[in-house]
């Protein structure tokens, strides 16, 4: 992205004269990159360029991720090894060196931090049916024998004009016995109308499971946030399309941050502490069987909404593990300057008051779906 491309080498170029440690350790082998060839001539990308992209990766993820103060500091140094040891290597191709990142990247325990056109992690097969809101985002029913019916197939940001409607129609389920939120396939996105409807439910704010959000706040993570919202904006306009005003506003903001940050008006690390109260049982609005359908496919925004709805005492998870991209959040992309590869980063860590650990392994549900049934069907057999 060509806006991040332009402020990062700012950033680079003003951090350039620091001190380099000569007596550094010799880089690691990583057993996982064993069997790439070294002798193979890279056709995709030059070594030199090859070398640049791996230094300007490198930059990022010491600058803009979270990642570099929640991992304890043997295992942050031996992952950074690991990607300097690719400025070293040859590859056949930009997508070997593409899966050769991605192998690194995996080895943390992040389910975001990986590249996001190519790489070694397959999409899941989805197997208990399709949400039930299809190309819609949303979609609000109630069906025979008074059940609720809510289908949410992606959550786009809580501004979206698709979303007109949605809380307005929370009425058609008040008066139901039972309500289905279908959650498959939802790969996440901006989760505050999922924590509004989780809100609407319980009758009150969705007590916190977060006891502590530790969130990046440099210039670098700024210049991410906001080259994220001129990349949206430039694609509106080439396809001449309507700049939405919050879009603007956005710009305005990060732009706003970006600058104020370089002139130190931000710790670059900001951590907070919350405390969880427990739910008002008096005060639930919707105070009846809860069955949230997921699958593999929803991770993310979609995860937190399982965490802010799992609050409610009569909710019961339904389907298979969630994806497992829960505790780090607030993606966003780097693109390599040579090979074009983009990589997500995180800029916020969450820690949980139960300690559950669900990165990379998901929610487990409390009534598993066997491969090929319709979830769907599965709990209307049980409701009815």
């Amino acid at each position: 992205m060509k806006y991040l491309f332009f402020v990062m080498l700012i950033l680079v170029a003003e951090s350039s004269c620091s001190t380099v440690n000569k007596n550094e350790h010799k880089p690691l082998i990583p057993e996982n990159l064993i069997s790439v060839k070294l002798d193979n001539i890279f056709t995709g990308v030059a070594s030199d360029q090859t070398k640049a992209d791996i230094q300007y990766l490198l930059y990022g993820l010491k600058n803009a991720y979270v990642g570099r103060v929640v991992f304890n500091e043997d295992q942050w140094q031996i992952f950074l090894k690991k990607i300097e040891l690719l400025s070293l290597l040859k590859f056949d191709n930009i997508n070997s060196f593409c899966e050769a990142i991605d192998t690194v990247l995996d080895s943390l325990p992040d389910n975001h931090l990986k590249t996001n056109s190519c790489g070694i992690r397959k999409k899941p097969t989805l197997r208990i049916g399709k949400n039930v809101a299809g190309t819609q985002v949303w979609k609000i029913s109630t069906i025979p024998k008074n059940v609720g019916l809510i289908g949410i197939s992606t959550f786009p940001s809580k501004n979206n004009k698709l979303w007109n409607g949605f809380a307005e129609s929370f009425k058609k389920i008040e008066k139901t016995k039972a309500l289905i939120i279908d959650l498959r396939g939802n790969g996440g996105g901006d989760d505050s109308m999922g924590r509004r409807l989780a809100k609407f439910l319980l009758g009150q704010e969705c007590p916190p499971m977060v006891f502590k959000k530790i969130t990046s706040q440099t210039p670098e993570t700024f210049a991410l946030y906001l080259n994220e919202v001129l990349s949206e904006i430039d694609y509106l306009k080439k396809n001449k399309k309507d700049v939405p005003a919050y879009l603007t506003d956005e710009q305005t903001q990060w732009e706003e941050k970006f600058v104020n940050s370089k002139k130190g008006q931000y710790p670059p690390i900001e951590t907070k502490s919350f405390s969880r109260k427990a739910v008002d049982k008096k005060m639930i609005h919707y105070n009846k069987p809860l069955y949230v359908l997921a699958d593999q496919g929803c991770g993310s925004s979609c995860e937190s909404t399982i965490d802010a709805l799992r609050s409610h005492p009569r909710f019961i998870l339904v389907g298979k593990n969630t994806k497992g991209q829960h505790a780090f959040g607030n993606v966003l992309p780097i693109t390599l300057p040579n090979s074009k590869i983009e990589i997500l980063l995180a800029s916020h860590h969450l820690k949980f008051i139960d300690k559950a650990n669900i990165e990379k392994t998901g929610f487990h549900p409390s009534i598993i779906v066997r491969d090929d049934e319709d979830a769907l069907s599965h709990v209307l057999e049980i409701i009815r």
